[in-house]
């Protein structure tokens, strides 16, 4: 605001007479300043609103590593009847581990074996019967089968007492561990066996820190690597692996750099992936658009006058944000 000064002479706002006042004729030639505002311009820091190109971008944090690394735990309780694992050995997937042992199955398939061994004796007196029916004959080979039945489901759960391996690449064990698994060692059901790492070695893994996977983000999704905010490669998504970890599951995207570069002597590798990119479409700054009860606005600057513009917005990039409607991308928006 500016302001400007009033001048009022004293002797036109006191009577000067020596019995009521006691102004004299000098104090009736002195004058007062009286402020008064003047409204002047006011002025706002605008941006014009354009049109132009945005893409929808995930930064996320890049390592070195493998994501093919399989966990072997045990399914099952009892004790380690044999242990054929060796830290840094070579395995196949199917390849017998662990075997463990317990009583309890090893007596229910014992039980099972004389049922089955006896339903098979009965068929076998039968069938050498002369005078025996075809119905009575077809019975007890129903019996074989009923009893033949029960073995199978038995021996799969004593199959799943062999600890395989799920996958081929070379064993890990944590340090301790071959005495962990010596013979006649319990074994408690989900019980960590060994890690096993897949041939191919570590890769670039871009990783999320959440469960949910990246919306459009799929196999060939191009990907641009930094370090220190300054690019030093780039490549595309080869690999999408989810990790179930409980509250920690995530989700791994394989990088697949050009000319093949190895960029794991750098720390603090980041990963922007490009989802999409629209082009011919209406930006203005971020920082311009407000919420308000969950309804986004921009102020226009219209003929002088502040005016306030509901809007829907799209992407949200960097530093601007997509319009998609309420704007046509020649208005004045106001910054500050």
């Amino acid at each position: 605001m500016k302001k400007r000064f009033m001048t009022v002479a004293l002797a036109a706002l006191c009577l000067c007479t020596a019995a009521l006042s006691g102004c004299s004729d000098e104090e009736a030639s002195e004058e007062i300043q009286v402020p008064i505002l003047e409204e002047g311009d006011i002025s706002f820091e605008t941006v014009s609103a354009e049109i132009g190109t945005i893409s929808e971008t995930y930064t996320l944090d890049g390592s070195y590593e493998n994501p093919y690394l399989v966990t072997v735990s045990s399914s099952v309780s009892g004790k380690v009847q044999s242990m054929s694992m060796e830290n840094g050995a070579s395995v196949e997937e199917g390849d017998v581990l662990m075997t463990i042992t317990s009583d309890e199955i090893d007596q229910e398939i014992e039980e099972q074996q004389i049922r089955l061994d006896s339903a098979q004796q009965t068929y076998n007196t039968l069938a050498s019967t002369a005078d025996i029916t075809s119905a009575e004959l077809e019975s007890a080979k129903i019996d074989i089968e009923i009893e033949q039945n029960e073995m199978d489901r038995l021996e799969a759960i004593k199959d799943s007492y062999s600890i395989k391996a799920t996958a081929s690449g070379k064993i890990s064990l944590e340090t301790g561990y071959e005495d962990t698994f010596a013979v006649g060692k319990n074994v408690n059901d989900g019980q960590y066996i060994c890690t096993i790492s897949p041939d191919g070695g570590n890769v670039l893994c871009a990783r999320t820190n959440t469960s949910e996977a990246l919306t459009d983000v799929n196999f060939g999704t191009t990907a641009t690597v930094t370090n220190l905010n300054s690019e030093v490669g780039s490549g595309t998504v080869s690999d999408i692996i989810y990790k179930e970890n409980g509250d920690y599951s995530n989700y791994c995207y394989v990088i697949d750099l050009k000319d093949d570069a190895d960029l794991s002597y750098y720390d603090n590798l980041k990963v922007t992936l490009t989802a999409y990119t629209k082009e011919n479409v209406v930006l203005v700054p971020t920082d311009a658009i407000r919420t308000i009860s969950d309804e986004s606005y921009v102020d226009v600057l219209i003929d002088g006058v502040k005016v306030q513009t509901a809007v829907e917005t799209g992407i949200v990039g960097d530093s601007q944000t997509e319009i998609v409607s309420g704007l046509t991308g020649e208005e004045e928006i106001i910054t500050g």
